[in-house]
């Protein structure tokens, strides 16, 4: 999974799709709905997918739902937020399987994420962190 799913796709279908999967990221996504709301058939989302976005569309929502998760572990507390609440609150209902898409895609647990903004936060100041 690349960065290639960031940039609007030019094609006006995909793009209908890839608005209803951003839109229900956090439910579970049916391909026969983002099909019927961008008034397709099933193998050619795949298609589209395949060629203008370089991936499944399965692929997307999962890389679109890490993404977010991601976002949400950078900008978030750790004292106040869990990571698990985060996971579930962007459809991710099996948190072992969670766990093991998150590292694979960005080197790190999804706590370490989170522990990292938290050493960034209370950090900002001293000569370790280039904070001045």
């Amino acid at each position: 999974m690349t960065g290639r799913h960031s940039a609007t796709p030019p094609n006006p279908v995909l793009t209908r799709a890839c608005e209803y999967i951003e839109a229900q990221l956090a439910q579970p996504i049916r391909m026969t709905d983002v099909c019927r709301h961008a008034g397709i058939s099933v193998r050619t989302l795949e298609r589209m997918f395949g060629r203008e976005m370089g991936m499944a569309p399965t692929q997307y929502i999962l890389a679109r739902r890490l993404d977010e998760v991601q976002r949400q572990l950078l900008a978030g507390d750790s004292q106040a937020i869990s990571v698990a609440k985060i996971a579930r609150d962007n459809g991710f209902t099996h948190l072992g399987r969670f766990s093991g898409q998150y590292r694979g895609r960005f080197g790190e647990t999804p706590t370490q994420t989170l522990n990292k903004e938290t050493a960034r936060y209370c950090c900002r100041g001293s000569k370790a962190s280039g904070y001045r």
